[in-house]
């Protein structure tokens, strides 16, 4: 499986059921060889017109039971109202010749383990409310609806069988033998393959990059809130030191113009992507490598590759390849060039990467060009051989 994790579709739910935006997303996954997409359980439970186009164009979904990165009540009231869920959304949805596989929530069994909410002195405690909620409710509902005809994990990331061996809660969900893996690591260099898991499934990894100049310029109309550590930014930066590590990635590999300089944001943004583009496409062509190898100790057999994330809710430094909105101007949105010309892009880059060193100039065959005018901002670059 080679793909990508799809996020709600527009902030507002109502906007989310545009048949247009759906149409765009899907068709641009399907033109970029993308084969599955996982609907990831801290968005929402998608249209249906969104799944008949799975259907028609053959991407298929993992789909998630919307319940992700928090601790869920397991009270009586609480269940009967994720019971009328699962039945409402499963019925719905298990017709689906798409959907490949439901999962019960994001990160929620790696939380626990990991005690991200600092509930290790009632862990026993805890782990019976997550398999109450997870197992014995969702679990069960969704094998009485679909005659264990559709296949459950419990959640992603986890070990499958050997989870379940382990009372569903295992000793380590992250395990790279077993099920699927969320990889993040913002400290290494992105571009150095010896660093990465080797997965039986990557569910999730990636990085970070900024929206285009265009993108950022309908957010506001003031041109110093976009450098990269300006309150502007920073307020729309949530991943926490998020800011500090896109320039960490960008200085390895370049050498950004002096923050005085007219070229400054504009660099910054083309580098950010650039370097995303450039690791998104290392670390899915290591993971796609391992399909048919298997080391010596378990490792490999490697069978998905789904990046975080396809696309976007907002304005905002985030992991993205379609940014927010920018799918109505392709010809100017980096973010939207990258997700479709990520591998043209890389081809012509690669012969200039030495030693993990990129060259401090762009080559000659990718020419830049800065438009300003009292209407417009934008980069645009491009791509054609000279």
């Amino acid at each position: 499986m080679k793909g990508s994790n799809e996020i709600p579709v527009d902030i507002l739910p109502e906007r989310g059921q545009d048949k247009k935006k759906i149409r765009t997303l899907l068709e641009t996954a399907r033109d970029t060889h993308m084969n599955m997409l996982r609907v990831w359980g801290g968005g929402v439970y998608e249209s249906d017109y969104f799944y008949d186009l799975a259907d028609e164009m053959g991407i298929l979904i993992w789909q998630d039971f919307m319940f992700a990165c928090a601790l869920y009540p397991s009270n009586n009231d609480f269940l009967e109202n994720v019971l009328d869920e699962v039945d409402y959304q499963v019925k719905r949805l298990s017709g689906y010749t798409s959907i490949a596989l439901f999962a019960g929530n994001n990160e929620n069994e790696g939380a626990l383990r990991d005690d991200w909410y600092h509930v290790r002195q009632n862990f026993t405690v805890f782990k019976n409310d997550y398999v109450k909620l997870y197992v014995d409710t969702i679990k069960n509902r969704f094998e009485e609806i679909t005659h264990k005809r559709r296949i459950f994990v419990a959640s992603s990331p986890s070990n499958g069988k050997k989870t379940e061996q382990e009372g569903y809660v295992s000793n380590n969900p992250y395990d790279q033998q077993y099920g699927d893996v969320h990889y993040y690591n913002y400290v290494l260099n992105p571009l150095n393959a010896n660093i990465l898991p080797i997965p039986r499934f990557a569910s999730e990894y990636g990085l970070q990059s900024l929206p285009a100049l265009e993108t950022w310029l309908t957010a506001t109309s003031n041109y110093s809130d976009l450098f990269i550590n300006s309150e502007f930014v920073t307020h729309r930066q949530h991943h926490p030191l998020g800011n500090g590590e896109i320039l960490a990635m960008i200085n390895r590999e370049f050498h950004l113009p002096h923050a005085t300089d007219q070229r400054y944001v504009e660099s910054v943004i083309y580098f950010s992507q650039l370097i995303q583009a450039l690791a998104t496409k290392v670390q899915t062509e290591y993971y796609r490598l391992h399909r048919s190898v298997i080391h010596q100790d378990g490792r490999g057999n490697t069978m998905g590759a789904l990046y975080w994330q396809l696309n976007d809710v907002w304005v905002a430094p985030t992991w993205s390849g379609i940014g927010n909105n920018e799918f109505k101007y392709i010809r100017k949105s980096q973010a939207y060039m990258f997700i479709r010309l990520t591998t043209a892009l890389c081809k012509l880059c690669k012969k200039y990467i030495s030693r993990n060193r990129l060259t401090t100039q762009l080559p000659a065959n990718i020419s830049t060009s800065i438009k300003h005018n009292t209407k417009s901002t934008s980069l645009m670059i491009d791509l054609s051989e000279k």
